[in-house]
């Protein structure tokens, strides 16, 4: 791969509980995500349809844990659970530095607090009469 060991590389850490997107430098090595997330296990979520397009990183089993918080991005169909790690990936697959920039990342995420009191709403708007 066209990977140095040890790189430093930026991530972009979403933050669901404090409804912000932080960047983050990590140590790019796999077994430093769990850490991040608070984690076991993670899963890949996909935002791109390139091997080279930008990933996000979630705990595999978010869903399952008592006290979360979500949020969507866009380019993904369903809501995520817990922190995210949005990192880049270059044209080998290996990890790399986000195409994002941190004001990309903040529009296109969007926070939807605990989800278990506030199912998703179908988006209908309803215009009263009069």
């Amino acid at each position: 791969g066209c990977m140095r060991k040890g790189r430093i590389m930026k991530a972009f850490l979403i933050d669901p509980f404090e409804r912000e997107v932080r960047e983050i430098e990590w140590s790019a090595n796999w077994q430093d995500i769990s850490k991040i997330l608070d984690c076991h296990t993670f899963t890949v979520a996909s935002i791109g349809h390139n091997l080279d397009d930008d990933t996000i990183y979630v705990d595999d089993e978010g869903l399952y844990r008592d006290g979360q918080d979500f949020f969507a991005f866009v380019g993904h169909p369903n809501p995520l659970a817990g922190y995210g790690l949005l990192v880049g990936t270059d044209c080998e697959g290996d990890s790399a530095d986000p195409k994002h920039r941190l004001e990309q990342v903040q529009s296109k995420t969007h926070f939807l607090g605990n989800l278990k009191d506030n199912p998703p709403q179908p988006q209908i708007t309803i215009i009263p009469w009069g």
